[in-house]
C-alpha cells in the first residue's frame, strides 16, 4: 500500500502535530459550552419566574444603577474631602439598595398582577411614579454632593427645580 508519508517521517510528524493541535482546539471550543449550558438549564425556569413575579425592567435598572454608582462616588469624594470617611457609609449604601429593590418589586407587582389570568392594568402610574421618584432622588443626591465637593459649580435653580419635583411630583416651568 502506498502512503504519502512512507519516505518522509518529518512531514508525517508535522501533519500529526497539526491534526492533534486542530483536534484539541475544536474539542476545547466545544467543551467551553459545557459549563454555561449545565448552569443555564436549571436556572432558566427560575429566571422566568423572577422576571414575571419579582422584577423584569432591566433597562430601567441599568439607568438607576449608573446613577447610584455616580452618587456613591460623589459621596465618597465628599467624605474624603471632609476627611470623615467611615464604614457607616457602606451600611447606608446597602440599606439604600435594599429599600430601592423593595420599592421596585412592589411597583412591578402592582403593575403586573393578574386576576383569573387577565391583566388588570390599573397601576402602571404607580410603577412610573416609583421609577421616576428613584431617578430624581438619585439625580438630586448627585447634584447635592457636587455642590458639597465644588460649591457654585451648578446654579441653585437646578437643585431647586429637582427638589420641587421630588416634593410635589409636579413639573413647574417657572422656578
Amino acid at each position: 500500500m502506498f502512503s504519502i508519508f512512507e519516505h518522509d517521517s518529518v512531514t508525517k510528524q508535522k501533519f500529526e502535530n497539526m491534526y492533534d493541535n486542530f483536534y484539541n482546539r475544536v474539542k476545547n471550543y466545544v467543551m467551553s459550552f459545557y459549563i454555561p449550558i449545565v448552569v443555564a438549564i436549571p436556572i432558566t425556569p427560575f429566571v422566568g419566574w423572577f422576571e414575571k413575579y419579582v422584577f423584569g425592567d432591566w433597562e430601567f435598572l441599568k439607568f438607576l444603577v449608573v446613577l447610584m454608582i455616580v452618587d456613591t462616588l460623589m459621596g465618597f469624594l465628599h467624605h474624603i474631602k471632609k476627611k470623615d470617611f467611615s464604614v457607616e457609609g457602606f451600611e447606608k449604601i446597602l440599606i439604600k439598595v435594599i429599600c430601592y429593590g423593595c420599592a421596585l418589586i412592589v411597583a412591578h407587582n402592582l403593575s403586573s398582577y393578574k386576576i383569573l389570568g387577565a391583566s388588570i392594568g390599573g397601576f402602571e402610574w404607580f410603577r412610573v411614579t416609583i421609577c421616576t421618584a428613584l431617578i430624581v432622588r438619585e439625580a438630586l443626591s448627585i447634584l447635592n454632593n457636587i455642590q458639597k465637593v465644588y460649591p457654585n459649580v451648578l446654579p441653585p435653580r437646578i437643585r431647586k427645580y429637582l427638589k420641587y419635583y421630588d416634593e410635589t411630583g409636579e413639573i413647574k416651568k417657572n422656578l
